[in-house]
């Protein structure tokens, strides 16, 4: 089994992965690809596309760590595996912020280029993980407005759904702290 790298996801998100066979083909074709079934995984769906075998997973169990794996039918005959570390997690924290209590502040907008593989986002909605901090405006668009009404670290957690069905969220790292 060829081991292609690893990635966290969301619990709850649907992503899309894709292995790349080229380097293995050698001159050969890519006829076919098999994803297993991983108990607690879900695949959504899967399918080939030139030399690239793709599979889009959901799982909501954080912690769990998973090997999934794909078999390739070359058409030559040979069928190698590989497969990459996946692990579940409660949320992806992209940047950190500290503010003071009072605080009003536009949120830059995170760069979701990098996760999506070109996907393009169709929408999308902000939520805070308390109520120490308010989304104030702007919850549906990349740059919102907030408010740290509460000492304390909270999240603000973007949510994106994509063109092609991709569901995804990242999240911002917000320290409050109180004016001496």
């Amino acid at each position: 089994m060829i081991i292609v790298g690893e990635a966290q996801m969301v619990a709850g998100a649907k992503l899309d992965f894709t292995i790349d066979w080229s380097e293995r083909l050698g001159g050969d074709t890519l006829a076919n690809g098999s994803w297993a079934a991983i108990s607690g995984l879900t695949r959504i769906s899967s399918s080939i596309s030139g030399d690239e075998t793709q599979v889009r997973y959901t799982s909501a169990n954080v912690g769990a760590v998973y090997l999934p794996n794909v078999t390739a039918t070359f058409g030559g005959g040979d069928t190698p595996i590989a497969a990459f570390r996946l692990e579940i997690v409660s949320r992806i924290v992209v940047q950190d912020l500290a503010l003071a209590t009072g605080a009003v502040i536009t949120l830059d907008a995170l760069p979701w280029a990098g996760y999506l593989e070109g996907d393009a986002i169709v929408g999308r909605a902000w939520a805070s993980s308390g109520a120490g901090l308010t989304i104030t405006s702007g919850g549906t668009t990349a740059t919102p407005k907030v408010t740290a009404a509460a000492t304390g670290t909270w999240y603000a957690t973007e949510h994106v759904t994509t063109a092609s069905g991709q569901e995804d969220e990242r999240s911002i790292a917000i320290v409050v702290r109180g004016l001496t």
